[in-house]
This record gives C-alpha cells, sequence and structure tokens, in this order.
C-alpha cells in the first residue's frame, strides 16, 4: 500500500495528506483512500488551523517521521483545506525510516 501513497516527480516526492487540526496529540494515523481512488496519509496536529499553525505543525510532524529537513517541505496545494498536497525535495522514497512506513502500512 505505501507506494500508492506517493508519486514522484521531476524535482520532488509527492503525498497527499489529510490533515485534522485541534487533535488531542500530532501524529500520522494511517491511511485514507477516498471513493475516486485517490489515497492519503492521516495526519493529526494538536495546532489550530489560526494564522498557519496547523500547517507549521503538519510541517514538524513530516520532518520527524521521515527524517527530513523542515526546509525540504513544502505544501503545493491546499494551505487552507484538509486535503493538501506534500512536496519532499531532495529525498529518497527508499530512506522512509521502519517505525514510519509501519505507521502508515498498519493502520489500514
Amino acid at each position: 500500500m505505501i507506494n500508492n501513497v506517493f508519486t514522484i516527480a521531476n524535482d520532488c516526492i509527492i503525498i497527499n495528506i489529510y490533515l485534522t487540526p485541534c487533535a488531542y496529540k500530532s501524529c500520522i494515523n494511517g491511511i485514507l483512500e477516498t471513493i475516486d481512488n485517490k489515497v492519503y496519509i492521516k495526519i493529526s496536529v494538536n495546532s489550530k488551523p489560526i494564522e498557519n499553525k496547523a500547517n507549521l505543525e503538519l510541517i514538524k510532524v513530516i520532518s520527524e517521521c521521515f527524517n527530513i529537513p523542515k526546509s525540504n517541505i513544502e505544501i503545493k496545494r491546499g494551505s487552507k483545506s484538509r486535503y493538501k498536497q506534500i512536496c519532499l525535495y531532495d529525498y529518497d522514497i527508499h530512506n522512509i525510516p521502519e517505525n514510519t512506513r509501519v505507521l502508515i502500512n498498519n493502520k489500514l
């Protein structure tokens, strides 16, 4: 299933994210597959969606889970939506930490 989550573009790896703000804790919650067969990683953040705080917390969670610098993460689409498209720059998809793979795959 992990291969359906990531799209490799010319200059980045694209991840579709479904964000839940105002959660009890910030973490990856698993996978969401929509009726139109789009696959999203579900991520919850503790922050409120005010003054970009939830997006900044999302970038922090992705940085920690994928072991990538925050400066290599960009929200390409959906900055004001729960459905987001994130780009990871200068990242090898084979370097995803095992604990993150398990989090994504075990929550199906």
